[in-house]
């Protein structure tokens, strides 16, 4: 038995000491997020210029490197894509009720000089630094896909895990320096709704609770404005400009009856908290608080809750 044992012994050592395959790197380090000089197509120049400056990449193909990773058992080579994926999250694949995030490219060079610039001039010089972006993907399209059902409409924008997607480029660039802002603040509308959806700060249950009725304890969101209610006891507001209650704009999606008609006549519904949430940043990204205190100098909750809107962005990082 010591004999086998010996024998096995000197096997696994000579074997050892041979001679040891090459060795080859795994590749498994490389960062597919830095931008080489390595392209003379004039878009490559251009998002590596915007690189260069903003240390941000910027790319216009979900496809963003490809490497060869050895051969397969007949010879061929094995070929790795490195692929943006919109509908990955850190807990696998982000498809809830199975929808998912489609896209199309763009195809004109024109068209994609003119995003990089977009992001370069507009976007990035406007982007608060708590919105930290791993990447940018700039795309012709983007919409939400879901199997057996029509199309549903096109996104301006989607936070991905390793991309913030911007869609429909080819109008951006056609689009004038006023236009463009829009574009700009609604993205940054969209960002900051996000982040704070994650931070939930104090002062948001002050911003919610200006639109309340403190007597009854119930809020004003999702109420329906109106001349009287429709039976007894109907929880209503009487007709007033949206304004009085506090809120910037109304719900467009559900029944109103306005102008022409006189205001004490007026139908409509107020939004509810995540639109409200929304107008009030744009409307701080938008107005300085003397420009927004002339426009709505007659209607003190809503200046209470554009003053309310700002200490919580200026608390985040997001203006200062």
């Amino acid at each position: 038995m010591r004999s086998v044992i010996y024998l096995m012994f000197l096997c696994f050592f000579f074997t050892g000491c041979g001679k040891e395959d090459n060795l080859y790197p795994s590749k498994e380090d490389r960062d597919w997020f830095v931008i080489t000089d390595d392209s003379d197509f004039s878009v490559d120049q251009a998002v590596y210029s915007l690189y260069k400056k903003w240390g941000i990449p910027v790319f216009y193909n979900d496809t963003i490197g490809r490497e060869e990773r050895g051969v397969d058992y007949d010879g061929n080579p094995i070929i790795y894509y490195r692929v943006l994926d919109l509908n990955y999250s850190i807990n696998g694949a982000n498809n809830t009720n199975f929808v998912e995030k489609r896209i199309s490219l763009i195809k004109s060079e024109e068209n994609l000089l003119a995003g990089v610039r977009f992001v370069d001039e507009m976007l990035l010089p406007k982007m608060p630094k708590v919105f930290h972006q791993t990447s940018i993907l700039l795309l012709d399209s983007l919409y939400n896909f879901q199997y057996g059902m029509p199309v549903l409409p096109l996104l301006e924008v989607y936070q991905g895990m390793e991309t913030l997607a911007i869609g429909n480029i080819p109008a951006i660039a056609e689009m004038g320096q006023g236009e463009c802002e829009e574009v700009v603040n609604r993205i940054l509308v969209y960002l900051t709704t996000n982040y704070l959806a994650t931070k939930t700060p104090v002062k948001m249950n002050d911003f919610q609770k200006v639109s309340y009725n403190h007597e009854q304890q119930w809020t004003y969101y999702k109420v329906n404005v109106k001349p009287a209610p429709s039976y007894p006891g109907q929880t209503y507001l009487p007709s007033a400009r949206w304004e009085t209650y506090g809120f910037l704009d109304y719900d467009h999606s559900k029944y109103s009856k306005l102008e022409p008609n006189p205001i004490e006549e007026w139908w409509y519904w107020l939004p509810d908290v995540d639109a409200d949430i929304e107008d009030f940043v744009l409307a701080v990204l938008t107005y300085t608080p003397e420009e927004f205190e002339i426009k709505y100098q007659e209607y003190p909750k809503v200046k209470e809750k554009y003053t309310l809107m700002r200490e919580i962005l200026v608390d985040q990082g997001i203006v200062e």
